[in-house]
Parts: C-alpha cells; sequence; structure tokens
C-alpha cells in the first residue's frame, strides 16, 4: 500500500476532503487496511457515502460497545479440574483461539488494537501453559483495550501469564529476580535506555516483590506479604517504601512524558506508518498525558 493515501502530515487537524485530497476508494481502501484487516466491495462502497471522520468514529464506536465472548467453561480451571491435561489443553487452546480469530473479523477495530497491546505486552504459551491463565490473559487486553494505559500496566503484570512469562514468581525480597522490572521499563512503558538506570531496575524488581502465591498449577497467583521486601528503594532518584502499586504511580509520575512518547510512537507505527513523525507523535503524547493517559 502507497503511502500516498495516508497523507503523513503533521497535526492532529481532522483530514478535510477536497479536489486535491480526494475521499475515494483508495483512502477507503487503506483505512480499513490501517483499522482493521482491509474490507470488501460492499463495505468500501457503503463508505463513500460517509464523512471521513463519521466512519471513523462509527468503527471506533462499533469496537469499543462489542460484547466480550462469553468465557469458556475452564475459564479458571487449575490442574486438578483436569482428567487428561494434555488432551484437553490442545482442545482449549485450540477452541479459543478460533474465539480470538472470529473476533478479529467481527470486530475488526477492537480486534486490531487487542492484537496491538498482545504484542506490546507479549507472553508465551509456553511459558505458563495453562489455558486458563491465557484466557485471563486475554480478557483482560479486552477489559483495558479501550481504557486508561496507567491502570492497563499495573494490572497486566499480575497476570498469571506474565508472573510466570517474566519470572515475577521468582521475583522475592531474598532472591530479587529483575527480568519484569526491566522489560517493564524497557518494553512496556519507557523504551530501551530512555530515562531510567540499572539502579532504577534494582529498586523496582524489588518493588514488585511479592506476587509468589501460588498453590497448583494454573491456579491463582496471589500477594504473599511475607515475600515482600519492605524496605526503603531508590529509584528515579525518589527513595521511599516502594510496593506493586507505589512504583506504578512513580513511574507515571516522574516519567510520564516520556511514557506518552514512547506508547504513541508504537500506537503511530502501528496504525499510521513505520516512518515515524516526531512532531506529529509528540502532539499525541501531549494528549495521552493531558487526558491522564
Amino acid at each position: 500500500m502507497s503511502t500516498a493515501a495516508c497523507d503523513l502530515t503533521t497535526g492532529l487537524a481532522p483530514y478535510i476532503p477536497d479536489s486535491g485530497n480526494p475521499w475515494n476508494e483508495e483512502r477507503i481502501r487503506h483505512m480499513y487496511m490501517r483499522m482493521s484487516f482491509g474490507a470488501d466491495y460492499n463495505t468500501i462502497q457503503l463508505a463513500l457515502a460517509n464523512q471521513p471522520n463519521t466512519l471513523v468514529n462509527s468503527i471506533i464506536n462499533q469496537g469499543r460497545n462489542a460484547p466480550k465472548a462469553a468465557a469458556p467453561p475452564w475459564a479458571n480451571w487449575a490442574l486438578s479440574q483436569y482428567s487428561d491435561f494434555q488432551t484437553q489443553l490442545q482442545e482449549q487452546v485450540l477452541s479459543w483461539a478460533l474465539v480470538w480469530m472470529n473476533d478479529m473479523l467481527t470486530n475488526s477495530f477492537r480486534g486490531k488494537l487487542t492484537l496491538f497491546w498482545h504484542n506490546h505486552f507479549v507472553t508465551k504459551l509456553e511459558a505458563y501453559a495453562c489455558p486458563s491463565y491465557m484466557y485471563q490473559y486475554y480478557s483482560l487486553l479486552e477489559d483495558h483495550v479501550f481504557g486508561n494505559f496507567k491502570t492497563f500496566v499495573k494490572e497486566i503484570g499480575k497476570t498469571p501469564a506474565m508472573l510466570l512469562f517474566l519470572n515475577g514468581v521468582q521475583n522475592t525480597r531474598f532472591e530479587p529476580n529483575e527480568n519484569y522490572a526491566r522489560e517493564l521499563l524497557e518494553l512496556f512503558t519507557l523504551g530501551r535506555d530512555n530515562g531510567y538506570t540499572q539502579q532504577d531496575i534494582a529498586g523496582a524488581a524489588r518493588a514488585l516483590t511479592g506476587w509468589n502465591g501460588f498453590t497448583e498449577l494454573c491456579a491463582p497467583i496471589g500477594f504473599v506479604p511475607l515475600f515482600h521486601d519492605p524496605d526503603a528503594k531508590t529509584i528515579f532518584g525518589k527513595t521511599g517504601n516502594y510496593n506493586y502499586d507505589g512504583l506504578h504511580d512513580l513511574l507515571f509520575q516522574e516519567r510520564g512524558t516520556e511514557i506518552a512518547r514512547h506508547i504513541c510512537g508504537k500506537l503511530y507505527e502501528w496504525f499510521v506508518s513505520p516512518e515515524r513523525d516526531e512532531e506529529f507523535i509528540n502532539e499525541l503524547a501531549e494528549e495521552l498525558i493531558a487526558n491522564d493517559f
């Protein structure tokens, strides 16, 4: 797809069609490729009758208002509830993959945005191997796909899928594991080498300790106060007895601008163009900060 149809000009002013930049099939096709997974001929023809902003808003609202898929019967199963774990695991994973594929087809904007967040807050099924954890992770993506990013970041780190994938369950006051803390800063919020140090990672890891409450495989993972480090940590030059929530509050308080630019840059590359327009991205970041993420 050529970038000509995208009109990569700086600024948040809405696109107003004119003789030099008409609202035509090429632009509509391009828009659907960006906001979804494409559109058929009839959809494109119907779109010609709508103003661009009206059509875009309707696509967003359709995604926002689409109901979530019903939770499967095994949504909260632990290992003891299986009669044949390996066989049922494969069946359940496949069945939910089909549900997700159908959602991407029928609720395409929400599906594409959910896919974006899945690639951002990435996990790997092989790391946790529990269909219940897979469903809970996906369900949380859907819950927050249109919501507050600060809340999203806080919640994703407590999902069993993420706690296992990035070793949060191994992170205790007695033996801190820095894996999740590093990815929280480097991938999920700030971006690589952007406003943090190794000392910040170490302090963040200590603040994140305590999510180690295993009872059995595939069961919920809870917070265990005994394994949390309650002592003072220095993070971003600030010293305090930071815990899980306190760390996230400090992160957005001290590095909000960097976070907004990193996330808006990724959204721009996903929905607009891999050729970044830094001025435009900064405008998006200002909007994100002004709306408290």
